[in-house]
């Protein structure tokens, strides 16, 4: 199949596949107070609802990958919607802390189909600028619905209880198995798939990981991928806390204050969609490193404060926000364009650093939240300069 061959109802389902973990973790972020007070743990320890999915969602990655570059997309497509109907269901029916955390593990294992699946497919479908393009608007829909799955979440608890929002995640999950069921064939290529059932498993594992691991623009592109992640995610998985419990707001302005700051986010990635075929993913994941280098002191700033206020926190974090939407979108298409040989693991290789960058991010700040917005604000401090060095180091080495 190539990229003339996809049509907007396809782009679309593909746009909505990729949100699957987006939504999984934002629609649960307005519940996190409300699901710690009813278990009666911490506030710290009601971040790991989001900390447990990414884990699992960061350990099947690598599986997925293979396995679809084996078998074909829609068959671990298809496998991975259901049991994540399942593990959805689990949760909605969990009776203490540790088994709705065990729920959202498993809910994070079968997640993790979504975002592999539709980059895959997306490699399979184009390369080049339409492949940016693809990517870019992939980002773009996760923008969104970063901007809307917390809204949707605060307007379910307005209505009926936090189980209500794993109910909504099987509603999700069922209308992609239809969409996808419906207007779509196998996209990865028969010699593809004969080859990598030719051979061993472990084999198949090794000559992947090693081909990926030596191309220096693959390698490189993931990490600023991860790094942004690391900082996204800090902000993701406390911003409900920090509103709740330092600044005293209801859980409804946990949605309505995400989706402002995300706003900076959604319009960096359109604007890298309508502009990537003039200036190509290299300029513009240049540009997102100004954003962050720009945002960087304002950050400094707020940590210096004993107390910030409501206000220059997210003076400090929009830089690094609209930064995030081209940093995204391109360093995906750059660590994917060489890689069309084996776009499921390279895919999964992606999400793997992605996702565990951005465990890691979240948990450090559920570990380090001291009843201030401190520990967010120094994660996304760290993961800024990081990503700068990365970004300079791989520069000099000449990657591009």
């Amino acid at each position: 199949m190539s990229s003339t061959q996809l049509s907007r109802a396809q782009v679309f389902c593909l746009c909505a596949l990729v949100c699957l973990a987006s939504s999984s973790i934002d629609i649960t972020i307005p519940a996190v107070p409300g699901i710690a007070e009813q278990f009666q743990v911490s506030q710290g320890q009601g971040q790991l609802l989001i900390a447990t999915y990414l884990m699992g969602f960061a350990l099947a990655q690598l599986p997925v990958g293979l396995l679809s570059d084996r078998y074909g997309r829609l068959p671990i497509l298809f496998t991975g919607l259901g049991c994540y109907l399942v593990s959805s269901w689990l949760a909605s029916q969990a009776t203490s802390f540790d088994s709705l955390l065990w729920a959202r593990f498993a809910q994070g294992i079968a997640g993790t189909t979504g975002a592999v699946i539709a980059r895959a497919i997306v490699r399979d479908c184009s390369e080049g600028i339409e492949l940016a393009k693809l990517s870019a608007m992939l980002v773009t829909s996760l923008a969104v619905a970063t901007l809307a799955a917390p809204l949707v979440g605060s307007f379910i608890l307005e209505f009926a209880s936090w189980p209500s929002i794993f109910f909504a995640n099987m509603t999700f999950a069922t209308l992609l198995i239809v969409c996808f069921a419906l207007l779509f064939k196998e996209t990865s290529s028969q010699a593809t798939r004969h080859k990598s059932r030719a051979q061993h498993l472990y084999q198949q594992l090794h000559q992947s990981a090693a081909s990926f691991m030596t191309t220096r623009q693959s390698l490189w592109a993931a990490s600023l991928v991860g790094c942004a992640f690391l900082g996204y995610m800090a902000i993701v998985g406390s911003l409900a806390t920090v509103v709740v419990d330092v600044y005293d707001m209801s859980s409804t302005m946990v949605g309505w204050s995400f989706a402002a700051a995300a706003c900076f986010y959604i319009l960096s990635s359109t604007f890298n969609r309508l502009t990537v075929s003039r200036y190509g993913p290299w300029q513009l994941l240049q540009w997102g490193m100004l954003f962050t280098l720009f945002g960087t002191p304002l950050l400094v700033w707020a940590l210096i404060a004993e107390q910030p206020s409501f206000g220059l926190i997210w003076l400090a974090l929009i830089p690094f926000l609209t930064g995030l939407g081209l940093v995204l979108a391109n360093g995906t298409a750059i660590a994917l364009q060489p890689m069309g040989h084996m776009a499921g693991f390279a895919a999964a290789m992606l999400g793997t650093g992605q996702i565990a960058c951005g465990a890691l991010g979240s948990y450090l700040a559920a570990q380090f939240y001291a009843g201030s917005a401190h520990a967010m604000l120094g994660m996304v401090a760290v993961a800024s300069v990081i990503l700068l060095v990365t970004y300079w180091w791989g520069k000099g080495k000449g990657t591009n």
